[in-house]
């Protein structure tokens, strides 16, 4: 719906812009090695170590993408010669502040740092995944190495109301009741006055 309103043509274009961390680096492969991105196209990524170069990325990301991929970015140095770590809410204020194109995370603690919305992985699937792998090592049913890595299928939706409604993002309602359900919904915040 947003690309429509927006005027978008031809097939929509993310790509992922995170830190350059191992984990990170991990999730990238996983993203570039997964066919399934269809009726999306997935660009490069941008995996950064410096503030100045995450400034570099978020500034230019509409030359390479429509929306913005973002998994973590809690390993960005102040500079090459400063390895001390910023703030990862300054981080992601700053993202979101300044960013020409819609940032989505896929870990919940995006939208909890100051994106507008996460689309994360199911923790909740993720232990269900991990119980049956440890039972199935306990009981003898499997062997370590026949354990094989696991795709998860189930999502959570977190939303910062506030900052959704800045995004200029559009979704079905449907989204917004399930964070609501899962309590991932953070309502925006009201200014009351008092009355004397």
């Amino acid at each position: 719906a947003f690309a429509k309103e927006k005027g978008m043509e031809g097939p929509i274009r993310v790509a992922h812009v995170s830190d350059n961390s191992q984990v990170v680096q991990s999730d990238d492969h996983n993203m570039h090695t997964s066919q399934d991105w269809n009726p999306l196209v997935l660009g490069p990524s941008f995996l950064v170590s410096t503030f100045d170069e995450w400034k570099k990325a978020i500034l230019e990301t509409d030359q390479h993408m429509d929306f913005m991929i973002v998994s973590n970015y809690r390993k960005i140095a102040h500079s090459k010669t400063n390895p001390k770590l910023v703030p990862y809410k300054e981080v992601m204020q700053w993202a979101f502040e300044n960013s020409p194109v819609p940032i989505i995370g896929i870990n919940g603690f995006v939208c909890e740092d100051g994106a507008a919305i996460s689309i994360a992985t199911s923790p909740f699937e993720q232990g269900e995944v991990a119980m049956q792998m440890a039972l199935d090592l306990a009981t003898g049913d499997k062997r370590t190495q026949n354990l094989t890595t696991e795709q998860t299928r189930q999502y959570i939706v977190i939303i910062d109301e506030g900052r959704f409604k800045k995004s200029g993002i559009t979704l079905p309602g449907v989204y917004q009741s399930f964070a609501r359900a899962i309590n991932k919904f953070v309502p925006e915040k009201t200014v009351t006055v008092k009355e004397n």
